[in-house]
């Protein structure tokens, strides 16, 4: 499964540590799947491309109005 933050999101999630973001992302996928991500959990891999230096973000920018994006 692959998870990405974009907007106002990422503001939430970014403060929070590997560890933090886990049982974050744990306790939200067990809501939605009725308790299971947490013991079906084996590894994740973690990557922050805000701190990438030659990339800085993602695919888009939430400074443009989404609506001229063609």
């Amino acid at each position: 499964m692959g998870l990405f933050f974009v907007g106002e999101f990422v503001n939430l999630y970014d403060s929070l540590s590997k560890e933090e973001l886990k049982e974050t992302i744990l306790k939200e996928i067990d809501s939605l799947f009725s308790d299971q991500a947490t013991p079906s959990y084996f590894a994740n891999v973690y990557q922050n491309w805000n701190k990438e230096p030659f990339i800085r973000g993602g695919y888009l920018s939430d400074h443009s109005n989404w609506k001229l994006v063609k």
